[in-house]
């Protein structure tokens, strides 16, 4: 693994064998490109449960903040549109 570690990932998801996502705690998102690992800049706050995506865009869900207790926590879903993550709900 080139960067980025597996430590609390929670979901995997892929295109094909060169374009993969895991999603995980505190926001963390590892893209794989056939090579290797590498963690991307999601500035996501929350714990990520889950990725699935299509060729226009990926999708991630979770929760806002992970730093909250668990009943203070809102449902979000994030959207990487090839250039930068943005929550969308």
């Amino acid at each position: 693994m080139a960067t980025g570690g597996v430590e609390g990932l929670l979901s995997i998801w892929g295109l094909g064998p060169k374009d993969v996502y895991a999603v995980g705690l505190d926001g963390q998102v590892l893209h794989y490109d056939g090579e290797a690992w590498n963690s991307m800049k999601a500035n996501i706050a929350g714990d990520l449960l889950g990725v699935w995506g299509t060729k226009e865009a990926i999708y991630a869900v979770g929760d806002d903040n992970a730093k909250l207790p668990d009943e203070e926590r809102s449902p979000a879903i994030y959207r990487y549109d090839g250039q930068s993550w943005k929550r969308v709900y």
